[in-house]
């Protein structure tokens, strides 16, 4: 540390910027935010992902701002080994084994010019820790992976027990070797410390949203934000996300809660749509380059995930906006919600009728949308989450 200034190398098994998901929204607006204090930020990462595929196979350099650069390193090794991952529903969790075959020297030169590393995700862990050093190294658990990769693994895939196998093995070898472990929330701590027995600090650092971009919009702005999407007339029923497993068995549950309310615009918006057709009362938008318009259009917002793992930006982001919300217990694990008060949280087979009393109680919308966004103003924005990560990260060195 010089000056008061951390120089942080970051590292991620997949692409962040531009983040099109809650994993990259997370490293993103972290390491922004500790820039904008001052500090520094290098942040490799591996592979391309499925929108950038028109992108020659080479690696390449994001400015983000003057302090904050994400290198992607791509090349062949990499995408092979993100392919047979990734097609039985498993993460990138040979991204490491690959680091350890090529020695890519801008990592090495990147590492040894930092004061503290960040792995997010166990997957690099170990090959981080072999260049890294007396350099203090944090593994970022987004997620308990192993539980999260036991409800997504294709199980009919031949080598999915391998896959399995292996990331629980390289799950536990990271977390062992780390400096001090980094959860989103107390729920995975317990999980963590219970399941591989960890020792040292374990840090929590929760997901949050950026409160001075999303807002809650007026109702002479919702109409506007509606004629222009083109849902004039209509009440809007927003569920965002990405092509996540869990956000895709979501979807359909909504197009079955779709029958229940005919005169009700369901609006599927992000990469979890890619692959659906709109029917009557659901529209399915694919990928979307700003939510900002959706999230200022919707009259509620509905989150009827029910697997993953650690805790759904997409919450904090609806709170954000002062969506009332329906959620699952699921879609809240890990967030200081209450029922009825930031939050309608409910079984699937409850959310029509819960979506229709909100309908017709003014007083009840009001009420969720005033709490949802005091509460996230006041634990879940970027800013403070920030302060409280880059406070850890100073202690180690």
């Amino acid at each position: 540390m010089r000056d008061g200034t951390v120089h942080i190398c970051d590292i991620a098994p997949f692409g962040v910027y531009p983040p099109r998901g809650g994993g990259h929204s997370r490293i993103h607006h972290l390491n922004l935010q500790a820039t904008r204090k001052g500090h520094t930020v290098f942040l490799f990462s591996q592979g391309i992902r499925r929108f950038e595929l028109t992108i020659p196979l080479k690696s390449w350099t994001t400015g983000i701002n003057e302090r904050y650069t994400e290198y992607r390193y791509v090349n062949m090794l990499s995408l092979a080994a993100a392919l047979f991952t990734g097609s039985a529903g498993a993460p990138p969790l040979l991204a490491g084994d690959v680091l350890d075959i090529v020695h890519p020297s801008v990592l090495t030169r990147a590492v040894h010019q930092s004061d503290v590393v960040k792995v997010e995700h166990p997957w690099q862990m170990e090959y981080l820790k072999s260049i890294a050093g007396d350099l203090p190294v944090v593994i970022v658990e987004a997620n308990v992976e192993c539980d999260l990769l036991q409800q997504t693994l294709n199980k009919k895939v031949p080598y999915s027990q391998w896959l399995y196998e292996t990331a629980v093995k390289k799950e536990r070898s990271a977390l062992a070797m780390a400096d001090a472990v980094m959860v989103t929330s107390f729920r995975d701590k317990e999980t963590l410390i219970r399941k591989f027995k960890v020792k040292g600090a374990v840090h929590i650092v929760p997901n949050g949203v950026d409160t001075s971009l999303i807002c809650p919009a007026s109702e002479s702005e919702k109409e506007k934000e509606k004629d222009k999407l083109g849902f004039s007339n209509k009440t809007v029923v927003l569920f965002t996300g990405s092509s996540h497993p869990p956000n895709r068995e979501a979807v359909r549950h909504i197009v079955r809660m779709a029958h229940d309310l005919p005169e009700t615009l369901f609006v599927v918006a992000g990469r979890v749509g890619d692959s659906l057709t709109s029917t009557r009362n659901v529209l399915v938008t694919g990928y979307v380059e700003d939510m900002t318009s959706f999230l200022r259009a919707a009259d509620i917002a509905v989150n009827p995930v029910t697997s993953g793992s650690g805790t759904n930006v997409k919450m904090l982001e609806y709170m954000a906006a002062g969506l009332p919300v329906v959620s699952t217990p699921t879609g809240v694990r890990g967030l200081d919600v209450e029922s009825g008060v930031h939050a309608m949280v409910q079984n699937l087979e409850e959310f029509p009728s819960s979506l229709d009393v909100i309908l017709k109680d003014e007083d009840l919308r009001e009420t969720l949308s005033r709490n949802g966004r005091t509460l996230v103003e006041e634990k879940y924005n970027w800013k403070k989450i920030s302060e409280k990560e880059l406070d850890i990260l100073q202690r180690l060195l």
